[in-house]
Parts: C-alpha cells; structure tokens; sequence
C-alpha cells in the first residue's frame, strides 16, 4: 500500500510548527493594517477636502478677474457715447490681452456691446463673423435671464457649440447709466473654460490623482484631460464625501467644495485611486506577505528534508517492489546513500539485475524453442507427404518390374528401371533442399558489409547456362552495400531468378531493383511470368509448396521456402505483389541492425 505522508507523524508536527509560526504574525498583521488603513483614509479626506478649496480658490479667481476687467472697462470709458471702430478697438484690445491689466491673453472667445434690448451693436472676435454668429445663437437666449437678475454681474448656462471644441458660458454686466433707470445696454462675452483645465492640472495630488470641475446637472466642464470634458461625462457625486466610484470608473476616494458666483452652482471635485490612498497599508501588507512567505519557505525546506531523509526513500523503494511485481523486472532504485536505506537499495537492484537477466535468457530460450517447433512442424508435414511419394513409386514399379522380369518383357522392365531412377533422383534432390533448408535455419551467419551487386554477379554466373538457353533478358539497377552473408543472399537471388525464369514459356525479362523506403531499403525482382493468384501468396514460401506438376516445371518446391528464412534471420521480411498473367514482383527488406547472429 501505497505510503500516505500526511498522515504520518512527521507531517503532523511539521503542520503543528507551520500554524504555531504563523497564525500569530497574521491576526497581527490584521490589525495593524486595520488601524494603518482607517489613519491613512482620514489623512487623505482632510487633504482632499484642503486640495478641494484651493481649486476653488483658483477657480472662483478666474470668473472674479474675467468680470472684474469689463466691470473695470465700463468704469473707465463711456462706451456707449464711443463710436463703431473705437469700440471695436477697445474690444480687440480685451480680447488678445493687450490692454493695461495684464490678464491672461484669449481668456474671451468675443465680446459684444448690446443695446437694451439685446440687440448687438459691435462685436469683436477670435473667429471668423460668420462663426462668430454661429457661436453667439446658442447663447442669445440667456438675455431673458438678465433682466431678471439683479446681480452685477450674470453668468449664464454652461453650453457647448458644435462650432468650437470647448464648453463655454455667457456673462453679461450692464453699461453704466447715470439717471438710475433701468441700463441702455450691455456688455455680454462667451468666456472659455478651457483656460480653467490648466489650473486645475497643477492641484493633482500624486500619480493617477486628479481634480475636475462640474456644472449644477453634474457633467464635466473642466478636467486636466480635455477628452473627458468633450465626451460630455457625468458623475453622480455621493452622498459624503469618501471612498465610492471614480469619474473613470474604480475605486476612489473623493472629496469636494461647491462654489456660486454670478448665479451658477459649481462644484470642485478633487479624487484619489485607493490605491495610492492606502499606499503604505499596501506596503506593510506586502512585507508581511513577504516574511510570511520565507517562513513558509523555510518550514517548507524544513519538510522536505525530513521526507527526503526517510519517507521518499521508503516510498521510492515499495513503488520499485511493486513495479517489479508486475513484471518490470528493469526497474532500479538509485538513492546514493551508505545507510541501511542505501544497503537495501542496492540489495534490491542486484535482485532485479539478476531477475532481468534470467527472464531475458528464458525469453531468448522460448523464442528459439518456438523457431525449432515451427521447423520441426515443418519437417513432420515434408516426410509425411513429399518424401513419401517418391517411396511409394519405388514400392509400386519394384513391384511392376519383379512381375515385368518373370515374363521376361525387356522393354518393359527397362521402363520399369527409369522410373524407379527417377524416383530415386527426385528423393536425393529432396534431401538436398532439406539440406539446404537445414544449413540456411541452423549455420552460423557470417555478417560483413556486403555489395548486393555482387550476389546478383555470382548468381547469374550460376544461372548463365539457364540465362542463355532461355535467351532470359535481366535488367538490372545498381544496389546498395548492406550488413549480411553473401553467400545466403547470393541464393536468394538465384532462387529468385531462377523462379522468374522458370515460370515463363518463351524468354523472359526479369528486372532487379532497390528502393529507398522510409524504414529502409526494399529489394525487388520482378518477372513477366505467368503471375500468381492472390490466394497462394503465402503458401508458396512453405517447404515443397508447389503450384504446377513437376511434369510442367521441376523442382522441389523449397526455393522460395529457403529465400524466407534467409531474409527472416537476416531481420527482415519476403512477400509477393502478382496477379495470374500479369507475372510476379517478389520484394524483401533487411534489418542491418537487427541480423540474426
């Protein structure tokens, strides 16, 4: 059974250590973070709060000094009582900051001098007239709110024109009149907003904090990222200021001021990432993971020493022994060690070394056994039937030629004495091929380098006799050199040959080949022949397979039973592509690696 760690005693008492060292150092580190978390978050609400006022400050500045400069110009001229290009002047003047109270140049996108009905008599502008007039339509209506102020100085709705991307508002101061009656006109401009984004970049307060300005419906019309006020984004403010939702998204802690001037309500928002809120509380959490982690580490190192010195041994050691017991008698255990644990890692594989070498001789030993039974089977099927019949025709024309030399017929008893020769010789040439059979199965292989081209030359220089008489053409590719017995492969292309030559009736082309495959070579002969029949080609390369009458062809039958095991113990394999009158095209391949000692 396998061994369970954790419930061993070692394991126990290393889990013991490990809650001891550490549980302590985390409800620790609860609670200074707690208490580190609430401190830093009240910090960071009265600098927010501080951040908030200042950019209200700023920004209240900025609409204070925009009014304070056309209060300052309806003071110090009579406007009305100025004709058409001195107002234009004067205007331009206001407009493109070249003036005497060096205020910030372009802080106006036009000024208008209006009659007391709203009608405008002189306009000056940054933009072209007619997108002059385009910008001034979307703020005619906020005259009608003038009159029902009575307020110095009248800011209008924030709007935002398609003509021009920024937000503007209108402010309007009526001219001095010296009868107190209602005024006989009015100064109005469109003030930029976009002159407030700049102040409002220098009061962020560190990496990703950031400050912005809203209008009463909650959208933003002054952000340090001009494609925030363009996109035309709002934000729902809490109900107290404290973490929530950013303007972007994530979590924020925000604080805010609201101011009022010229009879809008705007509201400074300044926010902070969290994260940077809390940024100390991060870094203790952080050194507290990191010294937690060492403990655990070195309890870990701890651990793994007291396994390594005795549990993973052991369990390395029942895993071989099970191993083993299934079969994998190739199974070792290394430790490398010189105690008794060590001592009896060695123990064993010497064991398993031993067991590893018996099964393989008795594996080499039953596969030999199997090879002798299958030829011995072999044999029993050759001396039971082929070697029989030429007994039987000794038997039967001995019996023909007593009887044939009783009556005295010579001519008979000479008929008589040929076959009886010819059974004769037909038995001798079986035991030939036995023989020879016998010698390819049992005679020790004499493996060398071997150029096949040279076994085809010495077995058509055996054949040449049978080559001329049946004007045999042999065509011929060059061949590769292979580890193997040259004589044994010199005749199984005789045999080969010689068959292909055999089995033709007028004069044959037989074509000797070799081809590159992608296990190795695969050796060819092939012949123009009468062909062979699916259904026989396996049977032809038992012993005395034969498929004709030794009246049509002679032989024995043994040639191709002698060419398979030849191929067989040089580690390859023999078979046959060939269909009847389509002749045959016998392919072998060889195991240079894997020859038959």
């Amino acid at each position: 059974m396998k061994m369970n760690l954790k419930g061993s005693l070692r394991a126990k008492l290393i889990l013991v250590f490990l809650s001891l060292a550490i549980i302590p150092l985390l409800v620790a580190s609860i609670f200074i973070g707690y208490f580190s978390y609430s401190n830093q978050l009240n910090q960071a609400k009265s600098v927010q709060k501080l951040i908030a006022l200042r950019a209200s400050e700023g920004v209240l500045s900025f609409f204070r000094n925009s009014t304070l400069e056309l209060v300052t110009l309806i003071q110090t001229h009579e406007l009305l009582a100025m004709n058409h290009g001195e107002l234009d002047e004067l205007l331009r003047l206001i407009i493109f900051g070249k003036n005497q109270f060096g205020h910030e140049p372009n802080r106006f996108l036009q000024l208008r001098i209006l009659d007391a009905s709203g009608a405008t008599k002189v306009v000056a502008s940054i933009d072209s007239p007619e997108v002059s007039e385009k910008e001034w339509s979307a703020f005619e209506t906020d005259f009608s709110l003038v009159t029902q102020r009575e307020a110095l100085a009248f800011l209008g709705p924030i709007r935002y024109p398609l003509e021009i991307a920024e937000p503007l508002i209108s402010v309007f101061l009526p001219l001095e009149t010296y009868n107190g009656e209602d005024p006989e006109g009015y100064i109005a401009g469109l003030l930029r907003l976009q002159k407030i984004w700049g102040h409002l970049e220098r009061f962020s307060i560190g990496f990703r904090s950031t400050v912005f300005l809203l209008n009463e419906r909650g959208r933003v019309i002054a952000h340090p990222d001009p494609s925030v006020v363009l996109s035309g984004i709002t934000h729902q403010l809490p109900e107290s200021p404290g973490v929530g939702t950013g303007l972007l998204g994530g979590l924020v802690l925000e604080n805010w001021h609201t101011i009022n001037f010229g009879g809008q309500s705007l509201v400074i928002v300044a926010e902070q990432p969290i994260s940077e809120v809390i940024s100390l509380t991060l870094e203790f959490a952080s050194t507290l993971g990191a010294v937690m982690l060492v403990a655990i580490i070195l309890s870990g190192l701890i651990s793994l020493w007291v396994m390594r010195d005795v549990l993973i041994p052991m369990e390395k050691l029942t895993n071989a022994i099970r191993q083993v017991g299934k079969g994998e008698l190739f199974t070792r255990v290394y430790l490398h060690r010189n105690d008794e644990i060590g001592y009896l890692a060695n123990q064993f594989n010497e064991m398993t070394t031993s067991l590893d070498d018996h099964s393989t001789k008795l594996k080499g030993s039953n596969l030999e056994l199997q090879r002798m039974n299958r030829e011995l089977d072999e044999f029993s099927y050759v001396a039971s039937h082929d070697l029989q019949e030429p007994l039987r025709k000794l038997r039967a024309f001995g019996g023909l030629l007593l009887k044939d030399l009783e009556n005295n017929d010579r001519e008979r008893v000479e008929k008589d004495i040929r076959f009886i020769t010819d059974s004769v010789n037909h038995m001798e040439k079986l035991i030939q091929d036995l023989l020879s059979l016998s010698r390819s199965s049992r005679a020790t292989l004499s493996v060398e380098p071997v150029a096949l081209d040279t076994c085809v030359d010495l077995a058509l220089e055996s054949l040449s006799l049978l080559l001329e008489e049946r004007r045999a053409n042999v065509v011929r590719e060059q061949l590769p050199v292979v580890n193997g017995d040259k004589m044994q492969l010199t005749q199984v292309y005789q045999n080969l040959v010689s068959n292909a030559i055999k089995y033709h009736p007028g004069s044959p082309t037989v074509w000797i080949s070799a081809d590159q495959a992608e296990l190795g070579w695969v050796f060819g002969v092939k012949d123009n022949g009468t062909g062979i029949h699916p259904d026989y080609h396996a049977q032809i390369f038992l012993p005395f397979k034969r498929l004709h009458g030794r009246s049509e062809h002679e032989g024995t039958g043994m040639g191709l039973a002698i060419c398979r095991k030849v191929i067989e113990r040089h580690g390859g394999k023999i078979w046959v592509e060939s269909q009847e009158g389509e002749g045959a095209h016998f392919k072998f391949t060889i195991d240079m690696k894997g020859i038959e000692s």
